[in-house]
């Protein structure tokens, strides 16, 4: 019989032994304690024999795994660079006319802007004229509303192809950032809590320690 088969037919046995004494035992007493702990020590000492038998086979399986994946992202490496290039060209001309088109937009409305108050002062002096200055004075001061101005898109349609938004953001200022949208810097308070076991008190953290065992492989 191959030698792994009989040290992973050994740990089988082991593992099923331990595990029906483990079932039975309660610790109702320091003899039983001791038992306990002593079990623990053989349950380590069989975890690590059983992870040393896999350790051949699954170093075989990633080597060929690893082969498999360089030849797959050879390729994939390839398009990927080529389509970054295209995404990147195609993003910047459709940044281009956006650009182009809210420009446009701009010169549009304020043309129909100007457009409104040159209209509103002929109507404004038509009435002064007519001796009605107090409605002339009325008219001057309300507010002009335009319609807004939409400019339609020159960008040549392409089927299959869409633009997505992606939103993002950069911080400008971090101190106005509002408390709500702030997050603990948990990794810097658990480095203070455990360098100095507790000794340091945090403003609105409660420090506390929850031990856990450690024991030696049998």
């Amino acid at each position: 019989m191959d030698e792994t088969a009989t040290e992973t037919d050994a740990v089988r046995v082991e593992t099923n032994a331990l595990a029906i004494r483990v079932k039975a035992l309660r610790v109702i007493d320091d003899e039983t304690y001791v038992e306990a702990a002593t079990m623990g020590g053989q349950i380590r000492g069989a975890i690590k024999r059983w992870k040393a038998l896999w350790e051949k086979p699954k170093k075989a399986m990633d080597a060929a795994k690893k082969a498999l994946l360089a030849e797959e992202n050879a390729v994939l490496d390839q398009l990927a660079a080529a389509q970054a290039h295209i995404d990147g060209q195609t993003g910047a001309w459709n940044q281009k006319k956006r650009l182009e088109r809210e420009q446009a937009q701009r010169v549009a409305e304020a043309a129909a802007r100007k457009e409104a108050e040159d209209r509103r002062i002929a109507q404004a002096v038509q009435l002064e004229k007519n001796g009605k200055v107090e409605q002339a004075e009325k008219l001057i001061e309300k507010p002009i509303v335009v319609a807004p101005v939409v400019v339609a898109s020159t960008l040549p349609k392409v089927a299959g192809l869409s633009m997505i938004d992606h939103w993002k953001f950069r911080i400008t200022n971090e101190s106005e950032i509002p408390r709500e949208y702030l997050t603990p810097d948990t990794v810097k308070i658990g480095g203070v809590v455990r360098a100095t076991k507790g000794t340091m008190q945090i403003p609105g953290v409660e420090i506390y320690n929850d031990p856990s065992p450690s024991q030696r492989a049998a």
